[in-house]
């Protein structure tokens, strides 16, 4: 699964809807508020704190969990 998180001004606030769903604005604040993947908030976290491009690698544990690593590009 891919999934990319661009952080940036808009000269237009007005959105589009399409065949995927409606997309909104929010607020960092709002974000709790939402129904998100679990990720959401750490990538969301991570774009809004981090200067330089980044990539975060999932792999599966023996317990059935996670391994996160979050990898930096420069």
């Amino acid at each position: 699964i891919l999934v990319f998180i661009y952080q940036g001004a808009a000269t237009d606030a007005a959105l589009t809807a399409s065949d995927e769903g409606e997309p909104l604005w929010a607020h960092p604040d709002q974000l709790p508020e939402l129904d998100l993947v679990s990720d959401s908030p750490l990538l969301f976290d991570l774009t809004l704190k981090q200067p330089d491009f980044f990539y975060v690698y999932k792999t599966p544990t023996a317990d059935g969990g996670e391994a996160v690593q979050v990898r930096l590009v420069s």
